[in-house]
């Protein structure tokens, strides 16, 4: 009987209970699903992550098990693209004069640097707060325009 190290490392590990660090991961065997149909119909793609061929039962499936997506992600969060989504479209304002800022932090900053605003942020950010939609208010010579939940026109 020959005796390879993976052997020899098993039987030591029992016969003398020590521990030891683990010298190589084997991961699962993928339980890919056959979603082929004998009459046709089906349809046939390569996973992105481990590139196995597979049998989807969308067209647009990427991967073949839910562990190669949550690779795929983890591998996305890394390189710090997970989750960028593109903004939604607004209306741009058609007077030049008429700056649009989203958030209400944005018009803060923008009306400290016209204005001397340093001891009323919380004033301000509740005012503005308190808008509803459509709706607008006078700062000194400056009006404030809410145009969504996070969109507002200052001009």
């Amino acid at each position: 009987m020959l005796f390879n190290f993976e052997m020899l490392i098993i039987f030591i590990i029992f016969e003398k209970n020590i521990n030891m660090a683990i010298l190589k991961y084997i991961p699962p065997t993928k339980k890919i699903v056959d979603n082929r149909n004998p009459n046709g119909g089906f349809y046939e793609a390569k996973c992105e992550v481990c590139g196995t061929d597979f049998y989807p039962t969308r067209s647009s499936a990427k991967y073949c098990t839910p562990n190669c997506g949550l690779i795929a992600h983890r591998i996305a969060v890394a390189n710090g693209t997970a989750g960028k989504r593109k903004p939604a479209k607004v209306k741009v304002a058609k007077d030049p004069s008429v700056k649009e800022f989203r958030g209400m932090e944005a018009v803060y900053e923008y009306l400290s640097q016209r204005f001397n605003t340093s001891k009323q942020k919380g004033t301000i950010l509740d005012d503005l707060k308190s808008l509803d939609i459509g709706e607008v208010w006078d700062y000194k010579t400056v009006h404030i325009l809410k145009v969504s939940s996070q969109v507002y026109h200052v001009g």
